[in-house]
Formats: C-alpha cells, sequence, structure tokens
C-alpha cells in the first residue's frame, strides 16, 4: 500500500521563492526575478505568477524600476511553511494524503479503521509546515554549509 503527499509544483516553487528571498533577509537588496529563478531553478514565467500572487497576500514587496526586484515582507521567523501552503492552495485546501485505501467504508473493507489514521497524518503534516518557519530553513542551510571545508 503507498500513501504519497502531494505538494503541488507551485506550492514548491512558492516555498523556494521565498527561501531565496529569505536567505538575503534582513538585506534592503531587491532580487531580480531571473536571479530567484536562477538561484532556485524555476521557470521565469512560472516564477512570476507565483510572486504575483505572494505579493498580493503580502509576503512579498516589490520595487519597480532599473533597480527594481522583490524582498521578502516580513521577517523570515514570521511566516511559516504553512502560510505559503495556504497562500498558493488556498486556506480551504487540506495537504493531500492519498492512499490505495477504499472510499466507502464498510464492515468488509476496513476504511473506517484508517479514515481517522489519513486524518492524523494531514493534521501531523499540517502541524510540521505550521510550526516551520522559513527562517527554519535559512538556519538549517547555514548549520549544514558550515560542516563543508572547501579548501584544497
Amino acid at each position: 500500500m503507498a500513501t504519497l503527499v502531494t505538494i503541488s509544483q507551485k506550492c514548491q516553487y512558492a516555498l523556494r521563492a521565498m527561501f531565496e528571498l529569505a536567505a538575503h533577509y534582513p538585506s534592503d537588496k531587491v532580487i531580480v526575478l531571473s536571479e530567484i529563478a536562477q538561484a532556485q531553478d524555476i521557470p521565469v514565467r512560472f516564477l512570476e505568477l507565483i510572486i504575483a500572487k505572494l505579493r498580493k497576500d503580502g509576503y512579498v514587496r516589490s520595487t519597480r524600476g532599473q533597480s527594481g526586484g522583490y524582498v521578502i515582507a516580513k521577517p523570515p521567523a514570521q511566516i511559516s511553511i504553512g502560510d505559503i501552503f495556504r497562500c498558493m492552495e488556498g486556506t480551504g485546501v487540506e495537504i493531500n494524503v492519498d492512499s490505495q485505501e477504499p472510499i466507502v467504508a464498510t464492515e468488509q473493507n476496513d476504511a473506517f479503521i484508517f479514515k481517522s489514521l489519513w486524518q492524523e497524518a494531514r493534521h501531523a503534516i499540517a502541524q510540521v509546515f505550521d510550526t516551520k518557519s522559513l527562517q527554519d530553513l535559512v538556519e538549517k542551510r547555514k548549520s549544514d554549509m558550515s560542516g563543508f571545508d572547501y579548501s584544497i
């Protein structure tokens, strides 16, 4: 039996774009879209739509003009992974835990026993997303990279 947690490509790109902006916080230097796209390997045309949604919902600020670009609108510690997920997917959308279990619960297929398990799994994943901030990810990157010795 395979159980999958499905996070849309749009949501994954949004998290990666926000991570890139968070990595530059608290610098006032704006990051141009092409830099974000290149650093996180996101198609620019798709990133434009994602950034527009993040800007509309108050997670990103933009600056126009020749030296224009984007900055994160709040401290990364104040933005949870769950916030970004709900921004991209909507507040009524739950994290999808797909399973091969039958949908209709009967005494013959025992699906009713597993229904609460899938609900608990969704809740646990949502809790992880809501308790991890962008700052947590930035700090993880720093700690992971500090163990590398680049000297020859």
